[in-house]
């Protein structure tokens, strides 16, 4: 795939799911759809500081052969937000599975990043019998085995960078994103995504990782897994990764030199040929 053309993103649709048991100020999940009519499903789940538009090459390069469903979370991109100001890993993994149940999918491949890389390994701990196989880009194991004061300090760090809104952090945050040499479609892409940021949706997001710790259910999952890793990758370092795939029983892991955090940006077309991989083999 020729990532200097922009394949476009398929319209934004919603989905119906109960807001109470979800624990939602609303009734509506928005996503993205591609591939409809396929028979496998791959739900995306992106990273804290982007949307479903961040999957935009790999909704267009599996939709030949795969229905996905590419989410936006509670409070990104005209979903509902959470009530609660400190929702917890579960709560968005529960919504995940209700926004399945409303599309009426019963069990799918779970592909996330990064922060959605988290709310799919729990997705995979406390739902297994929805999660056919799972990928982790970016993979992030959440922020509670940290000592408190290095936490409160990443907290105030989120805060920060979006007190004055996602134009201002699209400047400030691009770089610690991607590896050492992006294209310019790729910075392009990133500080567009970064400026559509929710400042409640994110900072819901950012106290959700605060208090999970992903290796605490990785002994939980069964789900074939991978892992998809920038060796430059600022944000989850790759060693924190090597704890992950060592903690999920069975598990994979690929290191890409000279990329970054967002390898379905950076290097979409190998992400797609690893996926297809990796569902072929979870088949």
């Amino acid at each position: 795939m020729d990532t200097e053309n922009i394949p476009p993103l398929p319209e934004l649709r919603f989905a119906q799911v109960d807001a109470q048991a979800c624990g939602l100020d609303g009734d509506r999940l928005s996503y993205r759809e591609a591939g409809a009519g396929h028979n496998e499903t791959l739900l995306l789940l992106h990273g804290i500081g982007t949307h479903a538009g961040g999957w935009r090459f790999i909704l267009d390069g599996l939709s030949d052969s795969h229905r996905l469903i590419a989410w936006n979370a509670p409070g990104y991109y005209l979903s509902d937000h959470f009530e609660a100001d400190a929702p917890d890993h579960a709560q968005y993994a529960a919504a995940a599975v209700a926004l399945l149940d409303s599309l009426e999918i019963e069990k799918c491949h779970v592909v996330g990043s990064s922060f959605g890389s988290m709310i799919g390994a729990a997705m995979a701990a406390l739902y297994p019998d929805r999660v056919q196989s799972l990928m982790l880009l970016g993979a992030s194991r959440g922020q509670a085995w940290r000592p408190v004061p290095d936490r409160q300090a990443r907290l105030q760090l989120r805060e920060d960078l979006i007190e004055n809104g996602g134009f201002d952090m699209a400047e400030k945050r691009w770089r610690q994103l991607l590896g050492s040499n992006p294209s310019d479609l790729t910075v392009s892409l990133i500080k567009q995504l970064l400026k559509a940021i929710d400042k409640r949706a994110y900072l819901q997001a950012a106290r959700a990782s605060d208090t999970a710790d992903i290796l605490q259910l990785a002994g939980r999952i069964m789900a074939p897994t991978r892992l998809l890793i920038g060796a430059e990758d600022a944000v989850n370092p790759p060693a924190m990764s090597s704890e992950i795939q060592a903690a999920i029983a069975g598990s994979e892991m690929t290191l890409f030199e000279g990329i970054g955090h967002l390898t379905k940006l950076e290097i979409p077309t190998k992400v797609i040929e690893l996926l297809r991989q990796h569902i072929a083999g979870a088949a």
